[in-house]
């Protein structure tokens, strides 16, 4: 009998403890995935501000998004 109790108070104990791990886990995936979101939200702004800009130029077509690097020679 004794020996039961010891064994169970060892996986009471052991399952706590992953718990706690799991809470902590899923805290940092949830604060990383976020932060993921968010950084994609502001790139889509971005690109959508950039179109809005292509838009309303003159020239929307001969406007390029990026200027190619000019190379020296």
């Amino acid at each position: 009998m004794l020996t039961n109790g010891i064994s169970l108070t060892i996986l009471e104990q052991r399952a706590e403890k992953l718990e706690a791990e799991n809470k902590a886990l899923l805290e940092r995936w949830m604060t990383r995935i976020s932060a993921e979101a968010e950084k994609m939200n502001d790139a889509n702004e971005f690109l959508e501000r950039i179109k809005g800009m292509r838009m309303s130029s003159p020239s929307a077509e001969e406007t390029p998004i990026v200027e190619e690097k000019q190379e020296s020679a």
